[in-house]
């Protein structure tokens, strides 16, 4: 039975009291969910440092240093080396340099960071870089994983899931011994914060109708901005603390895990997608509760959209009982007024219909002693049984339905040569968003000398990438948004490269480079934006997260691959400019096979999907649009009928 859930939506309200306090608790607990990825950035901060003073004679580190005095030598300090020389003009003693032997020594205290307090500076620098690439590691662990299980058991199941297991492991965290426990923690912490990162996503998005959705992208952009001021703030006022008590201090603010099983709620799209219509129903009277609305309509349109009045045929006090819900209106206190009656109107008529038209068909029924039934299961005629046959329809539609609601997993995709192109192109999309992404956030610490002012400028652009997505994205559609958006980050990063290639020396040429540099982290962040909006629409809602899940991997191998973007820079300064810049660029090719999806109900099922990508579904759904009869084949069977 086909179920408009963006118009139950709609009559619930879109922005009612409900949605706003469910949005606001996804984005407290967004924080668990964002900072693992910048507090690395405070964490792991290199204060400056050189080599420890040494304690001990010279001759005792066995350097091959003549006997004598210690005065009789000079000792350079540097970060990663020293230098002994002789201070005699006349000596023809060759200078030694040599590592730190006995360590480092750094300008902060010893647990600043866990950089300072495991020494992974000089030949250990690039461990504390490998932080970072483990928990992307984890990431893509976890999308891949995570999204599966929340199609098949619940965006709010799996929420739950890994919303305390994060708690503990990020508390777990602040007292790692040594760097090997650090990084495995690392890796679950990536591999759980995806799965519960992807699921609240997904809550966001199915919370409200077709026309809502680009507002959500872009209050899912801002909810990341927001986060990354936050814990902006949060550092600075933590910065004369140790790294395990800013880990500790960032973990509290997961805490209220303990209560999100009383005040998340699970999807109502996935509720009505997989069957779970008694669920549904208790969600819808909620909602409505909440928003202070009479939920007898939206009631209705959960069982298909028909008349309430007419439904009632069975039992007159039933239809005495509809018309009253229906004057009753916003009468709260006769809402949920004989509830029970109701559903029974709802979901059992349809078994009644089809036994009377049976009995009908036969025309006699052995628990009639006359042999005639009685006059509702007789056959009458097509003007006044119209809505039972329209009801029986429908019922045998849901049959067929059930047998199609399947629980598909990431490998269906495969098996579809459309599908398998459009989540080719997706994926290497998210890809470069990643690498491009993060390569600029962690090669942008040359904009100022304090990391706290460095990362509050890289947050602020994420504002109004958000708000000019906000204002696309519904305009133009998504696919357009995200077209300009990278073939505009393309062109400004490839410029950026550019304005390095002359010599200049009033600095202006410079000033140009990161302008465009910025420009093109803009452009950046706001096709991501749009592309966490696009990318869940062209899946059906069993594969939605799944497709999601395997995209945010796909960028995830982008994150892994980011941080040595500042390594090549070193060696061929243009190389990451252009890397990121040519990506970006054909994104814009690979978009252009892409279809359209707004304005579009999201699909519920994968022939749903197939028979858009056809072509056979070209309608745009508006909030009184009905459903067309639609058959569409594939190798020669019939895969849908609607």
């Amino acid at each position: 039975m086909y179920v408009d859930v963006d118009d139950i939506q709609r009559e619930l309200k879109p922005w009612g009291r409900y949605q706003v306090l469910q949005l606001l608790y996804l984005f407290v607990s967004y924080l668990p969910v964002a900072i693992p990825l910048f507090i690395v950035i405070f964490i792991g901060y290199t204060p400056p440092h050189k080599c420890a003073e040494l304690s001990k004679p010279l001759q005792e580190y066995r350097l091959g240093i003549p006997g004598g005095n210690d005065s009789d030598y000079v000792i350079n300090y540097g970060q990663c080396e020293l230098t002994i020389s002789s201070n005699q003009s006349n000596s023809s003693w060759t200078p030694v340099t040599t590592s730190c032997l006995q360590g480092y020594s750094y300008e902060t205290t010893k647990e600043y960071s866990f950089v300072s307090e495991w020494d992974l500076v000089c030949d250990k620098q690039g461990l504390g870089g490998l932080t970072t690439t483990l928990i992307m590691v984890g990431q893509a662990l976890g999308a891949t994983i995570f999204t599966t299980l929340s199609d098949r058991y619940g965006r709010k199941t799996v929420f739950l899931v890994t919303f305390i297991p994060l708690t503990a492991v990020l508390t777990g965290t602040a007292f790692s011994p040594n760097l090997l426990v650090f990084n495995i923690l690392r890796i679950i912490t990536g591999f759980i914060q995806q799965g519960l990162g992807l699921s609240m996503y997904a809550l966001c998005i199915e919370m409200f109708p077709l026309e809502n959705r680009g507002a959500i992208a872009a209050v899912a952009g801002l909810y990341w901005a927001i986060a990354a001021l936050f814990f902006a703030g949060y550092a600075f006022v933590l910065r004369n603390f140790s790294w395990r008590i800013l880990q500790l201090a960032c973990a509290a603010l997961a805490f209220h895990c303990v209560f999100a099983h009383w005040i998340a709620d699970e999807s109502l799209r996935w509720l009505i997608a997989n069957n779970k219509r008694r669920q549904a129903m208790k969600m819808i009277k909620n909602i409505a509760k909440r928003n202070k609305l009479d939920p007898y309509k939206a009631l209705c349109m959960l069982d298909g959209g028909g008349d309430l009045k007419t439904l009632s045929v069975t039992d007159p006090g039933e239809t005495s009982l509809l018309q009253n819900e229906t004057e009753v209106g916003h009468d709260e206190r006769n809402e949920f007024h004989d509830g029970s009656k109701k559903e029974r109107s709802l979901f059992q008529l349809e078994a009644e219909v089809r036994i009377g038209n049976k009995q009908s068909e036969h025309g006699k029924n052995s628990e009639f002693g006359n042999g005639e039934a009685p006059l509702i299961y007789q056959k009458e005629p097509e003007t006044t049984n119209g809505h039972a046959h329209n009801v029986l329809d429908r019922s045998n539609d849901e049959v067929s339905n059930e047998k199609r609601a399947e629980k598909y997993t990431i490998l269906d995709i495969f098996k579809h040569k459309l599908l398998l192109r459009n989540s080719l192109i997706t994926w290497y999309t998210w890809f470069i968003n990643s690498l491009t992404y993060y390569g600029l956030y962690l090669s942008s610490v040359t904009l100022s000398t304090d990391r706290y002012i460095n990362f509050l400028i890289n947050a602020a652009l994420e504002i109004p990438a958000g708000v000019v997505v906000w204002l696309l994205i519904n305009r133009i559609g998504r696919k357009k948004t995200s077209i300009i958006f990278h073939s505009f980050a393309g062109v400004a990063l490839i410029l950026s490269v550019v304005m390095k290639l002359p010599k200049d020396d009033t600095g202006v040429a410079n000033i140009c480079s990161i302008t465009f540099n910025f420009l093109g982290k803009f452009a950046i962040t706001a096709s991501w934006t749009t592309m966490g909006l696009y990318t869940p629409e062209i899946y059906p809602t069993n594969l939605r997260n799944a497709g999601l899940g395997a995209a945010s991997a796909a960028a995830r191998f982008g994150g892994m691959l980011s941080p040595y973007a500042d390594l090549l820079a070193r060696q061929v300064f243009w190389g990451p400019g252009v890397i990121f810049g040519v990506g970006s660029l054909l994104v814009t090719v690979g978009m252009l096979m892409l279809p359209e999806t707004n304005g579009r109900e999201l699909p519920q099922t994968l022939e749903e999907l197939l028979s858009w990508y056809k072509g056979d579904r070209n309608r745009k759904l508006a909030p009184n649009d009905t459903e067309t009869d639609t058959v569409i084949k594939e190798n020669g069977e019939t895969i849908i009928s609607t």
